[in-house]
């Protein structure tokens, strides 16, 4: 069997679209789907039930994507040990995380990280759909917590939460709630229905401090990205819960109110147990752990 189009067929199974596939692949949809055409061919079955808003897997498919995934993942690390030395910090490393980690907080540690590990090749791939590491779209992950997976290590890096946050324009001209009834009446800038949400609860402050029976705020403006929810707060239009590791900038000149505590979130680093032998896979969840560790203690000895 094509390895290729096994590697296809898998994808095609996770995004349950043809169309999504391809975009993985920086392919056409109909190539994607000529891929598993012949596979369903070679085999003599159908593995995909195809349906106006998506596709599910046959029978005959979910026995096909039960019995090859080790085999992908064999195969993957193969490749890994036939390329470079294991026990050298070198190579290729395809990180997977969010657009919001990729943009505005992994960045800022990566020079860092390449003066120490310069013949580090790193990939970051920013995607809010969760990649699978299993069959390889990537080699590491970093991203909130996961129910147990006894085929992936996952280390604690460090826990983000939510704050409330303005800016001094925005203080000076409607002032600074101080009780949470007050935010009932300033601009509450929240997320969108649609938004990546890691955090649970995340639009809690329209909630907080309100007894049950009362509805919840309304808010003045709705937009799905951590990114222009930030850039919206920045310009003065109102107040938002962020996380200021996941999307502010250090640079900010934001005010965090300190009466309004939010939900969090833990990050981990995730790869499969089946590197964990290879150095340039754990070199950066390592370089990152130990400098959270300082970064949280000198906090903490500030505080």
């Amino acid at each position: 069997m094509d390895w290729d189009k096994l590697r296809a067929f898998h994808v095609v199974a996770r995004c349950g679209s043809f169309a999504k596939a391809a975009q993985e692949f920086h392919l056409s949809p109909s190539a994607v789907s000529r891929q598993i055409a012949d596979i369903e061919h070679s085999l003599g079955v159908s593995l995909f039930n195809r349906h106006p808003r998506g596709l599910t897997l046959t029978g005959s498919g979910e026995i096909l994507f039960q019995n090859t995934a080790e085999v992908l993942e064999k195969l993957r690390e193969t490749e890994m040990l036939l390329k470079s030395d294991r026990n050298e910090a070198k190579g290729l490393l395809r990180v997977a995380t969010t657009f919001a980690l990729s943009n505005s907080w992994l960045t800022r540690y990566l020079k860092n990280f390449f003066d120490l590990y310069p013949d580090i090749q790193l990939t970051i791939i920013g995607n809010d759909d969760e990649l699978d590491l299993q069959i390889r779209q990537a080699d590491v992950a970093i991203r909130t917590a996961l129910p147990h997976q006894p085929e992936l290590v996952q280390i604690y890096l460090t826990t983000f939460h939510l704050r409330l946050y303005a800016s001094r324009e925005y203080l000076d001209k409607f002032g600074i709630p101080k009780e949470p009834e007050d935010l009932s009446q300033h601009r509450l800038l929240v997320y969108g229905d649609d938004a990546p949400n890691p955090f649970g609860n995340i639009n809690w402050l329209l909630h907080f401090g309100l007894q049950k029976n009362q509805p919840p705020r309304t808010p003045f403006l709705r937009i799905n990205s951590a990114y222009g929810l930030t850039r919206c707060v920045e310009a003065g239009l109102g107040i938002a819960a962020i996380s200021k590791e996941y999307a502010i900038a250090e640079t900010t000149d934001l005010v965090v109110l300190p009466n309004f505590i939010g939900p969090s979130v833990k990050i981990y680093y995730v790869y499969p147990k089946s590197l964990q032998k290879f150095k340039r896979v754990t070199v950066l969840g390592d370089f990152l752990r130990e400098t959270l560790e300082k970064e949280n203690a000198e906090q903490n000895s500030n505080s």
